[in-house]
């Protein structure tokens, strides 16, 4: 421990993460945690994966903030990929989880945008929880059209940083 702990980034982190737990909400402080320890792992290189528990038998996992995807535990120990990698913002409830997903496969755009980048293509999914179905991958007007037909409650959203995190961001 006293190794970790004369990292300067890592005790960065961890004084973060005591300023972020004790000034956010309860309700916080689970996503806080988890991505905190996933810094602290990649500045270490103590933590490889992440995985954090969403609902039912779904989870997030995130490998080296390269392979980030959301998975269902078919049994103990057994995962199958639901929404493949790069899961870039989620949000759920107890029937459904949706999911914001970088896709690779399609080429960005040539024409880069006013701060010279190139803007990422995205899709969206879906998840019916109990019925374990995945909607995906979509256009944003094809989620929405699914969205309604499904009745997604419209409190889950992609703009809800605690909820739906990508290491990216905290850098």
């Amino acid at each position: 421990m006293k190794l970790i702990l004369k990292n300067p980034i890592v005790l960065f982190i961890f004084f973060l993460g005591v300023v972020l737990v004790v000034c956010f909400p309860k309700a916080i402080k689970e996503s806080v945690f988890l991505a905190l320890l996933c810094l602290m792992g990649n500045a270490t290189g103590a933590v490889q994966d992440c995985k954090y528990h969403l609902v039912s038998d779904y989870y997030f996992t995130s490998s080296n903030s390269s392979d980030e995807v959301i998975v269902l535990e078919k049994e103990k120990g057994i995962l199958q990929e639901v929404v493949p990698t790069k899961v870039y913002f989620f949000d759920y409830n107890r029937s459904h989880i949706i999911a914001k997903r970088e896709d690779l496969k399609k080429k960005r755009s040539s024409v880069a945008n006013e701060q010279g980048e190139k803007p990422k293509i995205y899709d969206y999914w879906i998840i019916e929880v109990e019925k374990r179905k995945v909607h995906g991958p979509m256009s944003w007007e094809e989620f929405e059209n699914k969205r309604r037909e499904l009745s997604v409650s419209q409190r889950l959203h992609f703009d809800n940083f605690f909820r739906g995190w990508h290491l990216e961001t905290w850098w």
